[in-house]
């Protein structure tokens, strides 16, 4: 009678611990989350988000974890995503904890067309959508966007991330070209946020355009 007993309290503690294995695992994996090999942090609509080591998918926010601190006020986003038809991506750079206070750069699609917005907190959005009707919004758009944060208002450069060289001519967009004032972004940090999106790249490096202080000569990196 006693050994029954036994095993059947046995039996009771395992399955607990079976249970509770799950649980544990996932808030080890939601700490350890990486994409790209970059560790990343969830800041909202966790059970919208799939986070994968090569993709993002859903919709939610997204933030990571190493400031851009080491490479000065001047860098460069390497970016692919694809959107649904209705969907948006929205970049934000030199922002503070949490995404805040960061220039902003929204993707929306709208059937082929992309519909593209520079915003920055307490101040009107800048639309520039007319100098995207190239990309075909129904596809994977790859871009690469120089921000220096250096500068005031700060100097944006979008150019087509499959571009083999980066220049002020060949740049999609170039803020100081369009008269697009946006303000500095106020912190190191740098995330998205996705709307029906998929990201596929994410990565941050040295601006491409080293243009110091001077508009009219550039160097490529």
């Amino acid at each position: 009678m006693k050994v029954s007993i036994i095993r059947v309290a046995l039996a009771f503690v395992t399955a607990i611990a079976v249970q509770e294995l799950p649980a544990a695992r996932t808030a080890a994996s939601a700490s350890d989350m990486t994409f790209g090999g970059q560790p990343i942090a969830i800041l909202a609509d966790a059970s919208e988000l799939k986070i994968q080591t090569n993709r993002i998918s859903g919709s939610g926010k997204v933030e990571f974890k190493e400031n851009m601190g080491r490479l000065g006020q001047n860098t460069s986003h390497s970016v692919s995503f694809a959107l649904s038809d209705g969907g948006k991506i929205v970049l934000s750079a030199y922002a503070q904890t949490g995404l805040s206070k960061g220039i902003n750069f929204e993707f929306a699609r709208a059937g082929k067309t992309l519909k593209v917005t520079l915003m920055k907190e307490g101040a009107a959005p800048q639309d520039a959508s007319a100098q995207f009707t190239s990309i075909n919004a129904s596809r994977v758009i790859d871009l690469q966007i120089d921000v220096h944060n250096s500068e005031s208002p700060a100097h944006i450069l979008i150019w087509n991330g499959l571009e083999k060289e980066f220049h002020e001519d060949n740049a999609l967009f170039n803020s100081a070209a369009t008269n697009t004032a946006v303000a500095q972004g106020e912190g190191k940090m740098r995330g998205f946020a996705l709307n029906n999106a998929v990201l596929f790249k994410a990565t941050v490096s040295k601006p491409k355009l080293d243009h110091g202080h001077d508009h009219d000569h550039d160097h490529d990196h």
